[in-house]
């Protein structure tokens, strides 16, 4: 084998090596969830922008968890009759906060942190301990397990931990190829990763299914999501900063639709990147937190992937030209070049080394797909991983000429069942108002160990 070819081989094994090593990492000493619960409340913050096809089954799903939980859905001046269908509801557990324009429209962080600040007043007035509230951010299409809210409370019972992911799942999954793809990425793939860095300690925080102490988020100042096309990745960053550990729990999920067209993924996956790549000021700060040298070590590595990963399309496309260019004037020799190695072929390294790892994590998680068909799921997703080439270029191009807005995915009408809505009421003033009885934990919520900034005055637009 040539010096290139060896190039390519060594750049390539990079990320499924990564992942393998993940996957080792993530059965021994992995935290274990306690068997108590937390008594807080849990406030789901619902950012939408003309969410009518779905918005009204994520609120039924999100107060569905339990009797201690409120949504709070922030309208960013839709036009399609959004907040209308959610007041309809007249749950007294529902609010709707509106933004108008031009206040409106300028991020999901932005967004959350209307909703943030409408929160700190309603701790504030109603004389609320602050350390007994979870803020969760679920995004408009969502439908949540039914076991989710004692899971997060058990959790809520360490008062290190401030923040608590739910695994995510594609609802539409068996609908198109792409959509399935989707669910083996986040079901198998990022599911590895996650539960290996829950034994490191730098768990990230998703965009979906996320619940925070409020605490935490009041520690980051008045506007705690940033302007990061990757908010979520940003806030789980800046938590674990300040001292917070994340914990991630793949025994219950969050279920968000899939995009089934190329056009929309590409630019769904063109924003995440250049979102990491927007993070890269917070790794001074990474590595002076007081979080364990493995984390800032795994993060340092999580947040530099995306620059190995264009590194890495360099290599791999001169490779897949010349392979090609070869194979139509010598194709004996191609073949025979082809299947040289001392255990597996060279091209089936750089490739598919971690696909018998996201096969088994998948089929762990869907187990009606059984793992021949998990595997076949695997080895195709290896291929599906190349869109990341184009967004990561696109993303680049874009963060250089100083390009950072974004186009909201469209939702789609998954057989839509319209809830029956009843006439308009009054909400009560109060958003927690008087609270259900629930079994106390000695000491736990009120423990938190850390000095509590009060959340300074924010005026919030009506």
């Amino acid at each position: 084998m040539s010096t290139a070819w060896i190039v390519v081989l060594a750049i390539g094994l990079v990320g499924p090596l990564y992942a393998l090593l993940m996957g080792l990492v993530a059965r021994p000493r992995a935290p274990q969830r306690p068997q108590q619960q937390a008594p807080v409340d849990i406030v789901c913050l619902v950012p939408c922008l003309d969410e009518g096809l779905v918005v009204v089954d994520t609120v039924l799903s999100l107060v569905s968890m339990g009797p201690t939980v409120r949504v709070l859905v922030i309208d960013d001046a839709s036009t399609d009759g959004t907040p209308e269908l959610v007041e309809q509801l007249g749950h007294p557990r529902v609010f709707v906060h509106r933004r108008h324009l031009p206040e409106a429209r300028l991020g999901k962080g932005d967004a959350l942190n209307a909703g943030f600040a409408i929160v700190n007043q309603a701790v504030a007035a109603e004389g609320i301990d602050p350390a007994s509230v979870i803020i969760a951010v679920f995004d408009a299409d969502s439908s949540v397990d039914g076991a989710t809210l004692g899971v997060v409370r058990s959790w809520f019972t360490d008062p290190r931990i401030g923040a608590v992911q739910i695994a995510v799942r594609i609802s539409n999954r068996a609908r198109s190829w792409l959509a399935r793809m989707q669910d083996v990425e986040f079901a198998g793939y990022a599911s590895i990763f996650q539960r290996g860095r829950n034994t490191l300690g730098s768990t990230g925080l998703g965009g979906n299914g996320q619940f925070v102490r409020l605490v935490a988020l009041q520690e980051l100042g008045t506007t705690p999501w940033s302007h990061n096309l990757t908010e979520d990745l940003d806030l789980g960053l800046r938590l674990g900063i300040n001292g917070w550990r994340a914990i991630f729990d793949n025994d219950v999920a969050v279920h968000q639709q899939g995009v089934h067209d190329g056009r929309h993924l590409l630019r769904q996956r063109t924003r995440w990147f250049q979102g990491h790549l927007q993070c890269w000021p917070t790794l001074p700060a990474i590595w002076r937190s007081p979080q364990r040298l493995r984390a800032r070590l795994d993060l340092t590595l999580h947040l530099l992937f995306p620059a190995a990963m264009l590194l890495i399309s360099v290599p791999i496309l001169i490779a897949a030209l010349s392979l090609l260019r070869s194979a139509s004037l010598e194709p004996a020799a191609t073949l025979e070049a082809m299947a040289a190695g001392p255990i597996v072929p060279w091209w089936y390294l750089i490739g598919f080394l971690a696909t018998p790892l996201v096969a088994v994590a998948y089929w762990k998680t869907e187990p009606n797909v059984g793992f021949l068909r998990g595997l076949f799921l695997a080895h195709a997703y290896a291929f599906f991983t190349w869109i990341w080439f184009i967004a990561g270029w696109r993303a680049v191009t874009r963060q250089a000429i100083g390009r950072s807005g974004w186009t909201k995915t469209a939702r789609i009408d998954e057989e839509h069942s319209a809830s029956s809505a009843t006439p308009p009421v009054a909400f009560p003033p109060a958003m927690f108002g008087p609270r259900p009885n629930v079994s106390p934990v000695s000491g736990v919520v009120n423990e938190i160990g850390r000095t509590v900034k009060p959340a300074r005055e924010t005026h919030v637009a009506s």
